[in-house]
């Protein structure tokens, strides 16, 4: 967060601020967000939940779970396969 709040010539804090004001999340939700978008479509193309967890950032598999539940409350997705 620190070089991009530096590329813009501003302090983490009003970075964050900023972020949060103009899209409603923090950027670490933000982020979240992003990541599990890649997952996901990667999931919806076929590719192993396995394989989709480490190419998208994920500590491991179970996370990615996590993730789903959490932002779709579906179990399907990873556990139908």
């Amino acid at each position: 967060m620190e070089p991009l709040a530096a590329e813009v010539g501003w302090s983490r804090k009003r970075l964050w601020a900023r972020l949060r004001y103009q899209i409603g999340l923090t950027p670490r939700c933000a982020a979240q967000l992003v990541r599990f978008n890649h997952a996901a479509h990667r999931l919806a193309a076929g590719h192993s939940p396995g394989s989709v967890a480490a190419e998208s950032g994920y500590a491991d598999q179970s996370h990615l779970h996590r993730d789903v539940m959490t932002f779709t409350g579906c179990l399907y997705v990873l556990a139908g396969r």
